[in-house]
């Protein structure tokens, strides 16, 4: 490695130590991958997935069905998984009362 890139990692380590009290969260990370277009993860297979662990959750901690109103609330389609556009990501910044309430109202 070029002595530039070992002074640019001393000085993050030295500024996350200084922030977290600790060495920092990137120690031993050479290689960060960022896969905007799904070519090494499938966006619909995680994210649906995820929904279906969720939505099992939050049933068996609240004791009532909820599915039926999460999945097209975080906009998942239930028999194939798809994400549909502006679904997922837009709800998930939303409060979480307004979700709460949303899920828990009888589905249509």
């Amino acid at each position: 490695m070029s002595e530039r890139t070992n002074d640019v990692r001393e000085r993050v380590r030295a500024a996350d130590t200084a922030r977290l009290g600790r060495a920092g969260a990137l120690d031993g990370i050479d290689l960060l991958i960022f896969d905007k277009d799904g070519t090494l993860i499938e966006f619909h297979l995680m994210w649906g997935a995820w929904v279906d662990v969720l939505a099992g959750r939050l049933e068996a901690a609240a004791g009532v069905p909820l599915r039926a109103g999460l999945y097209p609330l975080l906009g998942v389609d239930p028999e194939t998984g798809l994400v549909h556009a502006h679904g997922l990501a837009e709800q998930l910044f939303r409060p979480p009362q307004t979700l709460a309430a949303a899920v828990s109202r009888p589905a249509p």
